[in-house]
């Protein structure tokens, strides 16, 4: 791969992770199951592309009016977003049996949710 490419590369990923970044920490329930099912239905698509659709929006890009965003999409967010069950996660051996003990830090407290 040419250093060009790779450049290139690099940029595309670091915008990936900033945008990332920016929607699950800003609104990580931006948007429920529910509208996400809904979106789907209304527009004729399956869940993870109206996932990806509503994740695009959220994070300001414009798949159907600027090109480099629709690829942007298709490479990275199509690609790495999926809808799974709240189930899946119950079940797995690791999430299952992990736990972590509760702590405090002045106004900081990690807790676990179920």
């Amino acid at each position: 791969m040419d250093q060009e490419r790779t450049a290139q590369l690099c940029q595309e990923n670091l915008r990936a992770m900033e945008l990332y970044s920016a929607i699950l920490q800003a609104e990580p329930g931006f948007f429920s199951l529910d509208e996400i099912e809904n979106f789907a239905k209304d527009c004729g698509l399956d869940r993870e592309a109206a996932f990806s659709l509503l994740t695009a929006s959220a994070c300001g890009l414009e798949p159907g009016r600027k090109p480099e965003d629709k690829l942007f999409m298709e490479r990275y967010l199509a690609s790495a977003l999926r809808v799974r069950e709240a189930e899946q996660y119950r079940k797995n051996p690791y999430y299952a049996h992990i736990r972590f003990p509760e702590a405090r830090s002045g106004s900081w407290q990690l807790t676990q949710l179920s």
